[in-house]
């Protein structure tokens, strides 16, 4: 089916970007370099990895940003998992944007967060 040999190739290329993320030193990952890597996974349902490249680019020395944050909101499946990654911008006094609002409200109101990549890519 050409569906699933097109999923499985974006699924490949993901983990090949993946690769090349971890061979770069962490001073030389940037914000979007985390936040793309963040989103990439998050596209293809990998909400723990996705998130937990917040918790790896702050052991690296990077603190999250809004960006990163935002692609973390995406990435996510469970209403537990939208209130970690929130729990992590407010203890950084990270302030959203409209964007966050909309995932924010989403999430609040038992929306099919898989969905998150068709609305807001």
């Amino acid at each position: 089916d050409g569906s699933l040999r097109w999923k499985k190739e974006r699924d490949r290329g993901i983990f090949k970007a993946w690769d090349l993320f971890r061979l770069l030193a962490p001073k030389r990952r940037t914000h979007s370099l985390y936040a793309a890597m963040i989103d990439a996974f998050g596209s293809i349902g990998k909400e723990g990895i996705a998130v937990g490249l917040l918790d790896l680019a702050d052991n690296h020395g990077l603190t999250p940003n809004l960006a990163m944050f935002n692609a973390a909101l995406r990435s996510c499946r469970s209403v537990e998992a939208v209130t970690d990654v929130r729990a992590k911008m407010l203890a950084r006094r990270i302030r959203g944007n409209s964007a966050t609002k909309k995932l924010l409200e989403r999430a609040a109101a038992g929306a099919d967060l898989t969905q998150n990549y068709k609305y807001f890519k």
